[in-house]
């Protein structure tokens, strides 16, 4: 994506246990965007409930250490059926006011509506 700049893969040895990375990125107005991502596409030896509590349990964990607040973030991830990728994985914005919570709702919105019709004049 456009608005992903200086993308950094994170060292995490609790995702790398489970073959998972954690991947650093800023966006306009917003300084700490991650994506947990697995490093594996299908079937695998870990659910997604399993995959979900480790990413939240670290995404606390960076809350605390960016915005100094555990609870200072937006998590969001798209069931199997609707995700562009693969995948399992996880994007996660740490947020320190409403009006970054509000920056990142505007920019998932332009991005998918852009998507959109983009599909649409492709055809």
């Amino acid at each position: 994506m456009i608005l992903m700049m200086n993308k950094k893969i994170i060292k995490n040895v609790n995702l790398a246990e489970k073959n998972c990375c954690l991947i650093r990125y800023q966006m306009p107005m917003l300084k700490y965007c991650f994506v947990f991502c697995t490093n594996y596409t299908g079937k695998n030896q870990y659910s997604e409930e399993e995959l979900t509590t480790l990413f939240l349990t670290e995404t606390k964990k960076l809350a605390k250490k960016y915005a100094q607040d555990e609870n200072a973030f937006m998590f969001c991830f798209s069931g199997q059926s609707i995700r562009k990728r693969a995948n399992f994985h996880v994007h996660v914005f740490i947020v320190k006011t409403r009006f970054e919570k509000a920056v990142v709702y505007s920019l998932l919105a332009t991005k998918n509506w852009g998507q959109l019709i983009y599909k649409i004049i492709k055809k």
